[in-house]
């Protein structure tokens, strides 16, 4: 959703520019910055899931170890494999959505710093292109970040203590 309305905002400053192209350009920059805080935030959290996920394992093969009962230690390993397969799938996925995103909003930022340095009808030209060419990665893109939000949910409902409601 926000990489769409950034990928839109530079569309309408670049095709459409105003008379005055300082209000466009700050609306702009100002998407850039929100998504660049988001994708901190995504990485922030997915990088504490990791530590967590760490730990969370470390503990569950300490309680494991402890149960006596064959059929149930079994259970409980097989649950654990299942639940840690899950947490490899959101890694993997995040770590293609991030190799993805990277070249996405690196053009991003370039094209605002470029556009805060010649802020012209000229400077626009210079960066048409590239609008373009954020506009060809976003599709794929937005297809990674639909994958990675459905493999976070599924984790997230296959460790939660409520039951999903059907």
């Amino acid at each position: 959703k926000d990489t769409d309305h950034v990928v839109a905002m530079l569309a309408d400053l670049v095709n459409n520019p105003n008379p005055d192209i300082t209000p466009q350009f700050k609306k702009y920059s100002a998407a850039v910055t929100k998504l660049e805080s988001l994708a901190d935030d995504v990485r922030d959290h997915a990088t504490a899931m990791r530590g967590q996920g760490a730990s969370y394992f470390k503990n569950w093969d300490l309680e494991l170890a402890k149960i006596q009962n064959e059929d149930i230690h079994s259970r409980s390993l097989d649950r654990k494999n299942a639940v840690a397969a899950q947490f490899e799938c959101v890694r993997v996925s995040y770590a293609k959505t991030s190799t993805e995103f990277a070249p996405f909003m690196s053009d991003l930022k370039d094209i605002r710093t470029a556009l805060a340095t010649d802020l012209t009808a000229g400077g626009i030209a210079s960066v048409k292109g590239l609008s373009g060419t954020a506009n060809q990665k976003l599709l794929p893109l937005r297809e990674s970040l639909i994958g990675l939000s459905t493999d976070f949910k599924s984790l997230g409902i296959a460790m939660s203590p409520v039951t999903p409601v059907k």
